[in-house]
């Protein structure tokens, strides 16, 4: 009796054993699953980045290609005559007018392609060197916001996030001015994330919410910070 007792307490175990076992499974093919759906969205992620790059920088090409027109001399309102000569004020001085972005070499063109393309193909240990050596080949390039910012992001997808901190900063100091403020912003707070730095990230979250009202970046950041909140961080 006491060993059939043992015999089915042994059964007992073995498949509470075997349910466990099927259990983990089912849990490792859920995990699995999720990871390849973070990984997608990731990519449709950079995916989307890189496309919205290409577009402004199409845009501001073609602003930069568009010229002024000056109106004909026969337009211009002709001079009164006086029978007795009047000695006119000098013109008031004008406006220093800033002194226009000059337009990309071919060569600088293509090496800012070439980097991008590296990118887009996910080779992001070649394309932060290829962003790094654009810089130093050409640090007053039109381009320049963009490289750094790209340059930031090509160390971020490989996990080097001390380095994409760097990175990123630099096109706040640099580039106050650029359209790639509000993504460097954003993307300082996701890697003070990824650091366990929680009160850097907020700082920095906090900041490109409040600057950027209604835009992308300012949504995404507030995500960012209600997880944060969840999370008790």
């Amino acid at each position: 009796l006491s060993r059939q007792e043992d015999s089915q307490a042994l059964l007992e175990m073995l498949r509470r054993l075997d349910a466990l076992e099927q259990e983990v499974r089912q849990l490792r093919g859920e995990a699995e699953t999720n990871r390849h759906d973070l990984d997608g969205i990731k990519e449709r992620q950079r995916t989307l980045y890189l496309d919205v790059d290409r577009r402004l920088q199409s845009v501001e090409a073609g602003a930069r290609a568009a010229p002024v027109a000056a109106p004909p001399v026969s337009a211009l309102p002709a001079a009164p005559r006086t029978e007795a000569a009047v000695e006119t004020p000098p013109p008031a001085p004008q406006a220093a007018i800033p002194a226009p972005v000059a337009e990309p070499t071919a060569a600088e063109a293509e090496e800012y392609r070439r980097a991008f393309g590296l990118l887009q193909e996910g080779r992001n240990a070649e394309a932060a060197s290829a962003f790094g050596k654009f810089m130093k080949d050409y640090p007053d390039s039109s381009y320049g916001s963009n490289a750094q910012y790209w340059l930031g992001e090509a160390h971020y997808v490989s996990k080097e996030y001390r380095e994409a901190l760097v990175e990123f900063r630099k096109v706040l100091d640099r580039y106050p001015g650029s359209n790639k403020v509000p993504d460097a912003l954003l993307k300082l707070g996701f890697t003070h994330y990824e650091l366990g730095e929680h009160e850097a990230a907020r700082k920095s979250l906090t900041e490109a919410r409040d600057r950027f009202p209604g835009s992308t970046v300012a949504r995404l950041a507030d995500q960012r910070l209600r997880r944060m909140s969840d999370e008790g961080r």
